[in-house]
């Protein structure tokens, strides 16, 4: 008999890169792009996300000030 692992339903799960449609990624890539100079430009979701957070620290740091 095989021991089985009790599966948890907070437990990490392997997920896709993403849930967005390739077109939706296009979609956010290029809205984002359109309003930031061409240093901060991204081309995949992953640098999107973390140029979104370092926007986000960014504005907390300002606030802060």
């Amino acid at each position: 008999m095989e021991n089985k692992t009790i599966m948890w339903g907070f437990e990490p799960k392997p997920q896709p890169e993403t849930i967005r449609s390739k077109e939706h990624q296009e979609y956010l890539i290029a809205t984002w792009n359109a309003h930031v100079p061409k240093e901060k430009q991204v081309k995949t979701i992953p640098e999107l996300i973390e140029a979104l957070k370092a926007e986000l620290e960014e504005g907390i740091k300002q606030e802060r000030r």
